[in-house]
């Protein structure tokens, strides 16, 4: 059976939110996130200049189920749904502002998202399927707020 690199896939979300120039800057352009990144970074609070993006495994990371078995040919696919999280992080003092500023990037990850479903051919398909506050953050001295868009991906795969 062929495993899955979870890691090509994050890469490869990272990859297509890159590509929308309203969503991503390489130049501080206000508005924009200024990094997007794989991985939950060790320090949310000083790893990235504000505003910024991480794809992370979402929870359950990965459920494996029977899809088809043919007793003919032996063969047997598996269905892997996998949840990955495109987390997105403020820095406003004002919650109103902070969360007019989450709103506007979520719906740009979401569209940059629906455009391709396949994520570059790495899933068969991706759905948007939760969206979270980003629970812990909310500090009065930081004014650092993140919201948490889960999306469950199917890939099959064949033993």
């Amino acid at each position: 059976m062929a495993e899955l690199n979870l890691n090509t896939i994050k890469d490869a979300i990272v990859a297509e939110l890159k590509t929308n120039a309203t969503l991503f800057t390489t130049t501080a352009e206000a508005n924009k996130v200024r990094a997007i990144t794989t991985g939950k970074p060790e320090n949310i609070l000083m790893d990235q200049m504000f505003p910024y993006i991480f794809v992370t495994n979402g929870t359950p990371s990965d459920r494996i189920e029977p899809e088809l078995f043919i007793l003919t040919k032996a063969i047997k696919l598996l269905s892997h749904i996998l949840r990955f999280e495109v987390v997105c992080i403020v820095n406003e003092q004002d919650s109103r502002v902070a969360e007019s500023e989450l709103d506007n990037f979520t719906e740009l990850i979401l569209e940059t998202m629906e455009l391709d479903r396949e994520i570059n051919d790495n899933v068969d398909s991706s759905e948007f399927v939760q969206m979270l506050d980003l629970e812990g953050l909310q500090s009065t001295t930081h004014g650092v707020r993140g919201r948490r868009h889960i999306f469950e991906c199917v890939k099959l795969t064949g033993a």
